[in-house]
């Protein structure tokens, strides 16, 4: 019957250890982790939202190039 008990106090101690590990994910890491990717993704929006250069633009900037000795 000890033996059965031990192995519910063990159970339950894994269970607290679990609830304080997701406590501390949840109000530390992630947070964290989500202010980075929303950084990433405005940064790719600013990318994305820029105006693809067209052959003329190619061609003004190699010529700026070609000048430049």
């Amino acid at each position: 019957m000890q033996n059965y008990f031990d192995e519910l106090e063990g159970l339950i101690q894994n269970l607290e250890e679990e609830a304080k590990m997701n406590k501390y994910m949840v109000g530390e890491v992630h947070p964290k982790e989500i202010a980075a990717l929303k950084k990433v993704i405005q940064n790719v929006q600013k990318v994305v939202m820029e105006p693809a250069l067209g052959q003329s633009d190619l061609d003004a900037i190699h010529q700026e190039v070609v000048i430049l000795p």
